[in-house]
């Protein structure tokens, strides 16, 4: 007898209406990059298991047969109708991740020559200068794995993933998994079906886990906190990952008065003496801590040192307007205080509660929270940097130069070192300034086993999943 599908609460309503669901070029969410985590499949994948850090996912091996060229062996795959993924398949797929524009693919663009041998199934990229385990990083993102050409109007009925979709119900808001058992990363032991769904009706949240089943329900570190208080006493289990939800300031690029150094240093000396009150005047609940780098405390590009930023008190009132999430409502004597220090800098800004992104005309600054990756600090900077959507795209010509020097090192060391004096720019000059973090984390049902999961990274791998 099979074991019903696990019911994971979603919000699909950000999927597109149509069978294409996303843009796997621009996943804007974490929800995005999270489902594509389950329906796609790279050369390799990150692994908490594995010594080197990845594992193989569409190869079974790789290596580097010299310091300018990885090598990886690819068994024959199939798709999840059973027909081959072809060697036209493979190369079209591989050169569209070099030339295209996604905002994670930096250093596979660099590569000069891409060969794929289909006797002796063994695919080698070569670049013209050095290259370390880094690529292996972006060939392990979910937005680097191979997708079927024609998912935007068929949809993704056929993946090499470990799921494929088996039915998409806009309407009722369901999108329905199954195990694709052709999957290099297929098992066993994996759920055999999920089913990702949103509350029909929000008011009964507080009934998950008593009437309402549900087996995952995430609570992001931006939650609100009244969903959050009507749902965590019902947990059953709670899976908290380790900080790492960034949240940080912004400015807009079209507004002059951001554009003055002195203003911005102004606004950051302010946020400073902010940080100190972020834990103490917001509920336990929302499980955030003050965050004073872009790259969270036990992450790969973190700076030993924060670079200080020197006090500064305006010569005239400076009055602005500034962007903050809709969370931030729920946060009344943290943004009551931020009002109070805000004037004692002379300050004087008017706050707008809202999730949306893009800034307007009139805003001097903004508030975006995102998670960083825990092997390799050049995914996170590329995803914020990366023109046209990237955060911090518009101020690229202030970091410019070491963004390049990131992406041209010769060397992990090189690059390493490149990593941090970026961040310090960034920093520095103020660009962004970090203000919390806080952990995601899931409420599971009594059946579920998320052990599995790495807390350094907290994505929804359904397939890591075990039913106890």
């Amino acid at each position: 007898m099979s074991k019903p599908s696990i019911k994971i609460l979603f919000p699909v309503v950000l999927l597109k209406e149509t069978p294409a669901l996303l843009d796997p070029d621009n996943t804007e969410t974490i929800w995005e990059y999270y489902l594509l985590e389950n329906i796609s499949c790279g050369l390799v994948r990150d692994s908490k298991f594995s010594a080197t850090g990845y594992e193989g996912c569409l190869a079974d091996r790789f290596y580097q047969e010299d310091p300018k060229t990885w090598v990886f062996h690819l068994p024959q795959r199939k798709w999840s109708d059973g027909t081959p993924v072809t060697s036209e398949e493979i190369l079209g797929w591989i050169e569209s991740l070099r030339t295209g524009s996604k905002r994670h693919i930096k250093y596979l663009s660099l590569a000069d020559k891409v060969t794929f041998l289909e006797a002796e199934r063994v695919l080698k990229i070569h670049f013209p200068i050095e290259m370390d385990t880094t690529i292996l990083h972006e060939l392990s993102l979910a937005d680097s794995g191979l997708f079927p050409s024609n998912y935007k109007t068929v949809g993704w009925s056929k993946t090499v993933g470990p799921y494929f979709v088996e039915s998409w119900n806009y309407a009722e808001r369901a999108l329905l998994l199954s195990a694709n058992k052709l999957s290099p990363l297929f098992n066993d032991e994996m759920p055999m079906s999920a089913v990702l769904t949103q509350l029909k009706d929000p008011s009964l949240r507080n009934q998950i886990f008593k009437t309402i089943h549900f087996d995952v329900v995430p609570i992001v570190a931006a939650a609100s906190l009244k969903n959050t208080k009507m749902v965590l006493p019902n947990a059953r289990q709670i899976w908290s990952s380790h900080p790492m939800s960034i949240t940080f300031f912004h400015f807009n690029s079209q507004d002059k008065q951001a554009l003055d150094i002195n203003n911005r240093q102004i606004f950051a000396s302010a946020i400073k003496e902010i940080r100190d009150y972020v834990s103490v005047l917001t509920d336990p609940d929302n499980s955030l801590f003050l965050e004073d780098q872009m790259i969270p405390k036990g992450f790969n590009g973190r700076l030993n040192v924060t670079p200080n930023v020197k006090p500064l008190k305006a010569i005239s009132t400076l009055i602005i307007k500034i962007r903050l999430g809709a969370n931030f409502k729920e946060m009344p004597k943290l943004t009551e205080k931020m009002q109070q220090i805000f004037l004692d800098h002379d300050i004087k800004a008017e706050f707008e509660y809202t999730d949306r992104l893009t800034f307007n005309n009139d805003e001097f600054a903004g508030v975006y929270s995102f998670l960083g990756n825990q092997q390799d600090a050049s995914g996170s900077w590329s995803f914020l940097a990366s023109p046209p959507f990237g955060q911090l795209s518009t101020w690229s010509v202030n970091f410019q130069k070491e963004y390049d020097q990131v992406f041209n090192a010769v060397d992990l060391k090189n690059r390493q070192q490149h990593l941090l004096n970026l961040h310090e720019t960034i920093l520095r000059k103020i660009i962004a300034i970090p203000f919390m973090t806080g952990t995601q984390r899931y409420l599971l049902s009594e059946n579920i086993d998320a052990s599995n999961w790495n807390q350094f990274d907290a994505r929804i791998r359904i397939y890591d999943l075990r039913r106890k």
